[in-house]
């Protein structure tokens, strides 16, 4: 059985501080061990050997006076290198730039956080407290798991969870080389894409698109778009509207809007919407593949990456439907392995490969 998670929160705001303990404390397999009100604070706190192996997320504001939540990670991280780290930030252009470079230094997801006046209203706090439930025990139990291979050497498995039966979800067939590829990804997203779109060979994908839903919110995915874009050197665009599709670009789904691609007089486009959201997700990994498959048929190889949840899943079923492939992320390098297991657990997965196979295993079918 898994153990309970134990949390450690770290927020100046005494009236955040009190909101997140209520929401968590109604977990009852959720412990609060610690609290703290800045950088300094937590460091002191992880100097206790005892609290530094117990914990296993930290919920990390990043404007703190004192020591800030960017200047104290990379300490966090060294002095507890099991714990994943969510951070907890207001809503801005200003905290989503300073967020991703959070997660490039190690944090593991960002939650947007309500601030003192909208903890307010009744339907903003229980979307927060929802995506924060499951955040944190998502990311706890992935956190216990790789506590447990390092006390070991072994992973937490459970009879479902052996490398065997893992193996059986994939059908293991050969990848064809397709006409386009689509990408979904949430929690641990960005450093699977930098991974995966890194080690491709774009002078040979020139005829291909590629598109991509990343869970993140407004704000978040144009930085996304170009930090990714300048540091690879590809042509990756945050989509809009009624965008040509073209071979060679990469599209990722913008915040708060799902992606489509629309066959319109003979010519494929990127269709934006706000419609309600699936499987809790605006954009949606399933949106983004229905219309894919609808389009390319046979031709679309989709790859989901590590994230929590199931938003994908049925969206695979759609391009197995249509006759397309479907590769999926392993469990042992997700950081979360939601949307990879509820896409393998379909038994539609043409391959079941570890991140540095991905991107490898794509080029070889682009002869």
């Amino acid at each position: 059985m898994p153990e309970n998670v134990n949390i450690m929160i770290v927020d100046d705001s005494f009236i955040i501080r009190k909101i997140l303990e209520k929401i968590l404390k109604e977990q009852k397999e959720f412990n609060i061990i610690a609290q703290a009100r800045d950088g300094n604070d937590v460091l002191r706190i992880l100097d206790n050997s005892e609290i530094a192996e117990s914990v296993d997320v930290i919920i990390l504001d990043l404007e703190m006076p004192g020591m800030d939540g960017m200047t104290a990670l990379p300490q966090i991280i060294k002095k507890a290198p099991h714990v994943r780290v969510i951070i907890a930030s207001t809503l801005s252009q200003k905290n989503a730039q300073v967020s991703l470079e959070a997660l490039e230094k190690g944090a593991a997801d960002y939650l947007p956080k309500p601030s003192s006046a909208e903890a307010s209203n009744t339907d903003t706090l229980n979307n927060f407290s929802a995506e924060l439930v499951l955040k944190v025990k998502s990311l706890g139990l992935a956190a216990q798991r790789l506590k447990l291979r390092k006390n070991t050497g072994v992973a937490q498995k459970t009879p479902s969870q052996t490398p065997a039966a893992i193996e059986d979800y994939s059908l293991h067939e050969p990848i064809r080389r397709p006409k386009a590829i689509a990408i979904g990804s949430s929690t641990g997203g960005p450093d699977a894409l930098k991974e995966v779109l890194g080690n491709l060979n774009m002078t040979r994908l020139l005829n291909i698109p590629m598109f991509i839903t990343q869970h993140m919110p407004a704000h978040f995915t144009k930085l996304l778009a170009t930090n990714l874009s300048t540091k690879l050197n590809i042509n990756l665009l945050e989509a809009k509207d009624g965008d040509i599709v073209k071979g060679g670009n990469i599209y990722l789904a913008p915040g708060d809007f799902h992606m489509e691609i629309m066959n319109i007089d003979n010519a494929l486009k990127i269709s934006l919407n706000q419609n309600p959201p699936e499987n809790f997700c605006r954009p949606a990994v399933d949106v983004m593949l229905r219309s894919l498959a609808e389009n390319y048929g046979r031709d679309l190889l989709t790859v989901i990456l590590t994230g929590m949840g199931s938003d994908g899943a049925k969206g695979c079923e759609k391009v197995r439907e249509n006759h397309g492939q479907i590769i999926a992320q392993d469990k042992e390098t997700s950081t979360v392995w939601g949307m990879p297991a509820a896409a393998a657990k379909t038994r539609l997965c043409s391959q079941i490969l570890p991140l540095n196979q991905i991107a490898p295993k794509i080029m070889g079918a682009i002869l």
